[in-house]
């Protein structure tokens, strides 16, 4: 071994026990010697990386590619190190140098499709994925990230086909549970379907992990105070902190001792707040599922509460393993997790309704009255009259929701009204999600009356409503958080009841709101009912007056009631299980 090599060895055994930067020294020491050697650049550069340290990665990668240009992966180090810094041109730039210099690099293709589409330019992103797909077929993250991509334009069925052929060639937990998801979005799929495929997940990726499932009991005491503990990648300025701020804020301290395991790379102003409302917190970005387990076991957590179920960067392999003795699936969406470990799933009546049989791996447990407390994170804008002249119809949900079924309807109503318009929020804008208007187009609906918008921040999302008449809500897939936001703002919404608690989203939320009439049993319901509400401007501007008040005076906003309900439904659990 040469002796550059041996201080390669030698800096990353010390990186492997932690100790970056003697790692970094070690390498700088032998670049005093060797300062064009191209390996070592590189490696010096990624331990750079790895503390943080960008613009010096940066500067150590470029190095790298000029020594050797012919090496993909040191232009792909010194694209990541770019993005690291927000230098997206020169991201794109670097990423097409790699692939120039090699172009079957499969994770050259993945760092430019990305970085296009952070930029929210989808289609060409895609565009990049599938070449890559089709020179890299058996590299598992482009697959699934071209499906993501798909998904992100509404093209569920697409996303389907490339995620189940990145299961087959790239077998994968993550990826696995990126197609379970994705199933709920396909109207074409029937509950058994995406239930059959949540029990291949289990089979798959939970079964071999029986012989760790702990065996964790607690000292019977029905009225013990209970440490709950909440896992999610999400306690940030997203929804699942939302809903979570007076879960922490307002519990009882004398019933629940609370524990955050925070799973997030980039803390922000809500990842603070929640912390200040949390007994305990522990930052779990990195750690493995086996090591976060034993952590929780050690932490003696007597109820875990999942958020994520088989979204993004779930934590289900810790669940698997029973670090607790009750596991409960929450706020994630209303559905199961497929887990066999995983004991409970909480719901309302309106999502699971009594005299409907419930589905899944959990048992169902029905908060009184709501699934769903909503508080208003920022200072809200105050809810204006609404604008005369054409009526506006608006969806600001996840352009992944608006499919076939819902462009047919939506399209319906269109023609019945024929001077209205319709807005909707689409990642990308025009230049995402261009396909949308000529699905519209398809129905005889011209271009022009669909109006797409970019997605915006949260200060800037609430004042859009003011341009909205009727909010329209997608399906089968309804509206949660965004449904809460329409009404809070004054924007009546029209709702399709479904089957199942993601097609009865709108049901819960509407009831409790006691809006009950703005819900439709079938298609035709809801768009006589959209039409009706639409032509009649005096009824449409007097409840439009009243919403704000009426979500106040709801269950949807009495936190203090929700978050007993909450604990009791703890509580029963507990005792249940001993």
């Amino acid at each position: 071994m040469s002796q550059v090599q041996q201080l390669i060895a030698q800096a990353k055994s010390l990186m492997d026990a932690g100790r970056l930067a003697d790692a970094e020294a070690t390498l700088r020491q032998a670049l005093i010697h060797q300062p064009s050697h191209s390996e070592l650049l590189n490696q010096t550069g990624l331990l750079c990386f790895r503390q943080g340290k960008f613009p010096e990665a940066e500067e150590l990668f470029a190095a790298a590619a000029r020594v050797n240009p012919a090496a993909p992966i040191y232009w792909v180090h010194l694209a990541e190190s770019q993005r690291g810094q927000g230098k997206w041109p020169q991201v794109i730039e670097s990423a097409q140098r790699a692939l120039s210099a090699d172009r079957q690099f499969a994770r050259a293709y993945v760092t430019l499709a990305d970085a296009l589409r952070t930029l929210h330019r989808v289609s060409e992103s895609i565009a990049v994925y599938e070449e890559g797909a089709r020179l890299c077929p058996k590299d598992g993250l482009i697959l699934n990230n071209l499906a993501n991509a798909y998904w992100s334009q509404g093209r569920a069925p697409e996303a389907i086909a490339r995620l189940r052929k990145c299961v087959e060639v790239s077998p994968n937990p993550a990826f696995h549970s990126s197609l379970v998801y994705t199933l709920w979005f396909d109207p074409d799929k029937t509950l058994a379907d995406i239930v059959a495929e949540h029990a291949r997940w289990s089979q798959r990726w939970e079964a071999p992990l029986a012989g760790q499932r702990r065996s964790v009991s607690r000292p019977r005491d029905a009225n013990k105070r209970l440490r709950v503990g909440y896992v999610s990648p999400d306690f940030r300025q997203h929804v699942i902190a939302l809903f979570m701020q007076p879960i922490l804020q307002l519990r009882d301290r004398n019933i629940v001792e609370s524990f955050c395991y925070s799973d997030v790379a980039a803390p922000d102003f809500m990842t603070e707040r929640l912390k200040s409302h949390s007994d305990h917190w522990v930052n779990t970005a990195g750690m493995p599922d086996a090591k976060l387990a034993e952590r929780i076991a050690a932490d003696g957590i007597d109820i875990l509460v999942d958020l994520t179920a088989q979204m993004f960067r779930n934590r289900l392999l810790v669940f698997a393993r029973k670090p607790a003795p009750v596991q409960v699936s929450y706020l994630a969406y209303a559905g199961t997790t497929g887990l066999a470990a995983m004991d409970y799933r909480l719901s309302d009546p309106y999502l699971d309704p009594l005299d409907t049989p419930t589905f899944g791996t959990e048992k169902v447990i029905r908060l009184p009255e709501t699934y769903w407390c909503y508080v208003p994170q920022i200072e809200m804008p105050e809810v204006a009259p609404r604008p005369s002249g054409p009526i506006v119809f608006g969806c600001f949900n996840n352009c992944a929701k608006i499919n076939r079924l819902t462009i047919d309807l939506w399209s319906e109503i269109l023609r019945q009204l024929p001077e209205s318009r319709l807005r909707l929020i689409v990642y990308g804008g025009e230049s995402g999600n261009g396909h949308i208007k000529q699905s519209f187009q398809q129905h005889g609906i011209e271009p022009a009356r669909i109006e797409l918008i970019d997605k915006v921040n949260y200060w800037s999302y609430f004042p859009l409503y003011n341009d909205v008449h009727i909010a329209l809500d997608p399906f089968p897939y309804n509206g949660g958080t965004t449904t809460i936001d329409a009404l809070y703002m004054g924007v009546p919404v029209i709702s399709l009841t479904g089957s199942n608690g993601m097609s009865r989203a709108g049901v819960s939320i509407l009831t409790n709101a006691g809006l009950p009439e703005l819900i439709a049993a079938t298609p035709e319901e809801y768009a006589s009912k959209t039409v009706t509400l639409a032509r009649d401007r005096e009824k449409l501007n007097a409840l439009s007056a009243s919403l704000r008040q009426r979500v106040k005076d709801s269950p949807l906003m009495n936190a203090p009631k929700f978050v007993r309900n909450l604990e009791a439904a703890y509580r029963w659990m507990w005792n249940e299980h001993n």
